[in-house]
This record gives structure tokens, sequence and C-alpha cells, in this order.
């Protein structure tokens, strides 16, 4: 049945049924989740559709205290980084100071450069693989543009950030360099 034919009454259930399973989701990210934990991929996905929806202060202080999690978070099994689901949201919610001083606080730039690296190493596999006529997933799926983006943001606010950990940023220059 489409939303549009539904009564008003009805849509606001569906919006306080979605806002009490986001806070579930918030809930175990703060309270239970570990880095390595196979349910943080699903609730992150979650986090970044609901980030492109939701501004509110109160989810803005859990999305904070989340980000340490988000950028430790390195999932195996194929599922990548967890930051790395964020990466559609990550330039919208880091225009809001606090949300990028904490992402900044929990060492997000340097996941986003430790990401771009893997990716630029990946291109260059999957050219290879592609030249011997088998594909390797790129590291990113196409979202380069973002991470730079949110990478470029969260250095601006604060350039201090780069010396906190300059080996990281020194391998994106290397990987740079050879691409």
């Amino acid at each position: 049945r489409a939303w549009w034919k539904m009564k008003p009454e009805r849509l606001l259930y569906m919006r306080k049924d979605l806002e009490e399973s986001m806070d579930a989701v918030l809930t175990y990210l703060e309270d239970y989740a570990r880095p390595d934990d196979p349910l943080v991929l699903g609730m992150t996905r979650l986090l970044c559709l609901w980030s492109l929806e939701v501004n509110s202060d109160l989810y803005t202080d859990r999305l904070c205290a989340v980000w340490p999690l988000l950028a430790k978070a390195n999932l195996k099994g194929g599922g990548g980084r967890a930051l790395q689901w964020m990466l559609p949201a990550l330039p919208v919610v880091l225009q809001e100071e606090r949300v990028c001083d904490a992402f900044v606080r929990a060492e997000g730039p340097a996941a986003l450069a430790e990401m771009l690296v893997e990716a630029r190493k990946a291109a260059g596999r999957t050219t290879a693989a592609a030249a011997q006529g088998t594909m390797e997933d790129g590291a990113l799926g196409g979202q380069e543009e973002e991470a730079w983006e949110a990478l470029s943001m969260a250095l601006k606010r604060h350039p201090d950030s780069v010396s906190a950990q300059s080996e990281v940023f020194l391998g994106v220059i290397a990987a740079m360099d050879e691409g």
C-alpha cells in the first residue's frame, strides 16, 4: 500500500515505531557493541539512512557517542569498515560542529585516510584483475568522493588532527603519489 494513501495517524505511528527502532540501535551501539560485532554493519547502514532524514539534538548527541565505535569497527567477512557505510551521510552530518568535533576526537579522519589508501590500492588490484579477466571489489564502492569531502571538512575544522596521526596521512600522500 502506498504511503501517500495512508491516513496521517498511521504515518505518525510508523514514524514513532522507526524512532523507537533507532533508539534501540543506538542503545545497542553505545552500550553493547564491540568493533568486531557482526551487527554493527547493518546498524551502521540504518544510521546512515537515519542521519540523512533526522536532525535533532538528541540524535546528534547519540551519534557523537558512537563515533569511536564506528571509526574503529573493521568488519570481517568482506564488510569493510563500519565507517564506510556512513559515507553517504558523512558530508551532511559533519557540517554540524559538535558532530565534526566528536568525529575528530574518535580519530575518524585517520580512519577515513586509511580507507582512502586501501581504496587506492584496491583500485590498482582491480585494474590488474580486469586485465587478467577477473574482477575484485573496490574498497569504497564508488564513494571516494564522499570520503574525500568528509575528510576535507574534518581537516578544515581541525587541521591539528593531521599531526596527531601523521603516519596515516603520510600514507595517503604516498598512495596518491603512486596513483
